[in-house]
């Protein structure tokens, strides 16, 4: 717990289908102002992609996941400041942690 164990920001890089309907490029937006910010959270995997917000909703995915073009994870600005490269393979349940403040779990090496 406290801030430098919590994930304050994180990437969230997304693409969307091109005019020809056939390549995909990068949509980038401040989504982080817009009502797609509350749904953009820790609890899905690093660069998850194709998988639906909400059940039976078409995917966007601007809903998914923190999310970058750096193989293997991320950057997260933790609430100290500090800027942290999190792994694709982090431990579902340190990521989770991350992402509370107050909740009196250790997380551990990540």
């Amino acid at each position: 717990d406290g801030t430098s164990n919590t994930v304050m920001l994180f990437e969230s890089m997304h693409w969307r289908a091109s005019s020809n309907g056939l390549n995909r490029e990068p949509k980038f937006d401040a989504n982080w102002a817009s009502p797609l910010a509350a749904v953009n959270t820790m609890r899905n995997p690093i660069n998850l992609t194709n998988r639906a917000w909400l059940p039976g909703d078409e995917w966007d995915p601007r809903c998914s996941s923190p999310s970058s073009n750096h193989t293997g994870g991320c950057q997260v600005v933790l609430c100290d400041g500090s800027v942290r490269f999190l792994s694709e393979t982090i431990d579902n349940n340190i990521r989770y942690n991350l992402s509370h403040r107050r909740d009196g779990n250790v997380i551990g090496e990540y």
